[in-house]
């Protein structure tokens, strides 16, 4: 029962942080600054996306 509450709160984690973090960086990239900064906020939003999938992984595991 606590494996399945903890698997869907990463869940929606998962899914949340996928939503914020990867249009603020497509509006970077819009936005004008350097190739370097957009690059980089891409970079991190898929760092914290795949990260959040790795403990989902690892609580389905569970």
């Amino acid at each position: 029962m606590l494996s399945n509450l903890a698997v869907i709160f990463v869940l929606i984690l998962t899914v949340a942080s996928g939503l914020l973090t990867l249009p603020l960086a497509i509006v970077d990239l819009a936005k004008k600054v350097t190739r370097r900064q957009g690059f980089v906020a891409l970079g991190l939003s898929w760092l914290v996306l795949g990260w959040n999938i790795l403990w989902l992984t690892r609580l389905a595991e569970l």
